[in-house]
C-alpha cells in the first residue's frame, strides 16, 4: 500500500514538472498517447447493431422507447398536442403505437405490419396496401430511412369530406412498418412527408 501511494505521488509530481502538452498526450489520447490508440481500435472494431428479424411486442414501454410523446409533438407540430399513447396489440401479432390528443385522434401512429423476406420489394407491398383504400393513391421513393422507404398519400371521399392517409412505409431488416397520419379535410402531403420521415428515422435508430 505504501509503495502504491509513493507511485501515485511520484506521478503527480512528474506531471507537475513536465509541460502540459506532454501530460495531456499521455492521459487524453494525443499524439503518441497509448490511450488514444486503444480507443481508436475499439471504435474501429465496434459491432454494428443487428437489424430486426422478428415482430416487436407492442407494449407501452416499447412505444415510449421508439418515440416519446414529447418527440411526437415536437416533430409533428400538431394544433392539439398528444397527451396519451394508445397501444393496439392484436393477438395475431403486429400492432401500433398511437400518440393521441383524444381517443382515436392521433397526431402520428407507428404501425408494425409483418416480417418479410430480404428480397421483398417495398414498392409492391406499399402499392398493394394503398390499393385497398379505394381512393387516389400516390407513392414516392424516399432515401435515408431504413433499407427501403416510400412515401404514400391516399385520399378517399367520405360523406362529403376527404379522408387523407399519409404514410412513410419502411422495410428495415425483416420488418415492414410505417409512420402514418390520418385526418379529414384538405390534403397536406407536402408538409407531412418530412415530419413522418423524421419519426421513422427515430424509430429505425431505436429498434
Amino acid at each position: 500500500m505504501k509503495k502504491m501511494r509513493k507511485l501515485a505521488l511520484l506521478t503527480i509530481l512528474l506531471c507537475g514538472a513536465l509541460v502540459v502538452a506532454a501530460c495531456g498526450s499521455t492521459g487524453s489520447g494525443g499524439n503518441g498517447g497509448s490511450s488514444g490508440g486503444g480507443s481508436s481500435s475499439a471504435a474501429a472494431t465496434a459491432t454494428p447493431k443487428p437489424k430486426p428479424t422478428a415482430m416487436p411486442k407492442i407494449t407501452l414501454a416499447f412505444c415510449k422507447r421508439i418515440l416519446t410523446l414529447a418527440e411526437a409533438n415536437q416533430i409533428m407540430h400538431p394544433a392539439t398536442p398528444a397527451t396519451n399513447i394508445r397501444i393496439d396489440s392484436p393477438t395475431s401479432g403486429g400492432g401500433s403505437c398511437n400518440y393521441e390528443y383524444a381517443s382515436f385522434r392521433a397526431v402520428v401512429t407507428v404501425a408494425f405490419f409483418t416480417v418479410v423476406q430480404p428480397s421483398t420489394s417495398l414498392a409492391d407491398l406499399a402499392s398493394k396496401a394503398a390499393g385497398q383504400t379505394g381512393g387516389k393513391v400516390t407513392m414516392t421513393p424516399v432515401s435515408g430511412v431504413g433499407d427501403q422507404a416510400e412515401y404514400g398519400v391516399a385520399a378517399t371521399p367520405i360523406n362529403g369530406q376527404t379522408f387523407n392517409y399519409n404514410a412513410m412505409d419502411v422495410i428495415y431488416g425483416s420488418l415492414f412498418f410505417n409512420c402514418n397520419l390520418a385526418y379529414l379535410g384538405t390534403p397536406r402531403s407536402d408538409a407531412e412527408q418530412g415530419k413522418l420521415k423524421q419519426v421513422c428515422q427515430l424509430v429505425v435508430s431505436r429498434l
